[in-house]
């Protein structure tokens, strides 16, 4: 390609445009998901939450995929004020 086809832009990788992600989550949500499995199956012997995490895994990841940026903008409502002010 030469310089008068790029138009002076320079290519970015898509690693650092998109979030961090393991196995397709957030990162947060991806450690925060498996840990609280781990509690359950290991500790308490709950063999059931394994079948629902991967359920809940399958569809985060989903989302993930069709917005990258669904779980921030999630988060940021839950935080933001619960009534409007006149």
């Amino acid at each position: 390609m030469t310089p008068a086809e790029n138009d002076g832009r320079a290519p970015i990788h898509q690693s650092l445009l998109l979030p961090r992600s393991i196995a397709g989550l957030p990162e947060q949500l991806a450690k925060m998901l498996w840990v609280t499995t781990a509690g359950f199956v290991l500790g308490a012997r709950v063999w059931w939450v394994l079948i629902l995490s991967v359920g809940l895994h399958a569809g985060f990841a989903w989302l993930t995929k069709v917005d990258p940026y669904f779980f921030d903008v999630a988060r940021r409502a839950a935080r933001g004020r619960r009534r409007l002010d006149p």
